[in-house]
């Protein structure tokens, strides 16, 4: 029977991440076996990622699945609880409705862009445009041109603000209470944030 964490991996295989030493490598990431190494220190997988980048896989230190078993097991919640519990985060795509690739697509642009550990962006989900400039520029990056971010962050804040509206309408909740209501929003951060940090779309249905 195949291990199901690190399967022995042959040229041409594709792979999907579960832990890697980097921030840009996120779990769920999806990639290709384009090379086995024999290096000194044992064997080392050159993979082609889905994100550009050409970063090995080191058996000793690495953790990867194979698609099959992802779709064999659906998920395997031992591997990382938050899988597990990815199913009480969906009630978010509902709110967010034709929104959700503003705000998603928003997380991309911030991961590419370097400027943050996306293990900590949460907070950044509450920034308004001018609110980013702001953070951009306190962070001395004005050497280079921050506007489309700037702009989705603008467009993401204001879809969130819609779905927590979505949220209450559909619950038949009143606003009558701003620190709910706030509350509400910062849980609706966490939520998308797991969801991403994930890579939701390798583990539900088109919606």
């Amino acid at each position: 029977m195949e291990n199901k964490n690190n399967p022995e991996l042959v040229v041409g295989d594709d792979v999907i991440l579960l832990h890697m030493e980097d921030e840009f490598m996120r779990m769920g990431l999806k990639g290709v076996v384009k090379a086995i190494n024999n290096t000194p220190w044992g064997i080392q997988y050159s993979v082609e990622w889905q994100n550009g980048s050409r970063l090995d896989l080191i058996p000793d230190v690495d953790k990867w699945m194979k698609p099959s078993q992802i779709k064999k097991k659906k998920v395997d919640e031992a591997e990382d609880p938050r899988v597990g519990n990815i199913k009480k985060n969906l009630d978010v795509l509902k709110y967010l409705k034709k929104d959700k690739d503003k705000v998603f697509g928003f997380l991309a642009k911030l991961q590419e862009s370097g400027l943050t550990n996306m293990l900590g962006a949460g907070p950044v989900l509450s920034y308004s445009g001018k609110d980013m400039e702001k953070w951009i520029e306190g962070m001395f990056k004005d050497s280079e041109d921050y506007t489309e971010l700037i702009d989705a962050a603008d467009e993401s804040r204001d879809a969130l603000i819609r779905a927590v509206m979505n949220m209450y309408e559909d619950k038949g909740l009143d606003i009558d209470d701003m620190d709910k209501v706030n509350r509400d929003f910062r849980n609706l951060t966490k939520k998308v944030m797991e969801l991403y940090t994930i890579n939701y779309k390798d583990f539900i249905k088109k919606r």
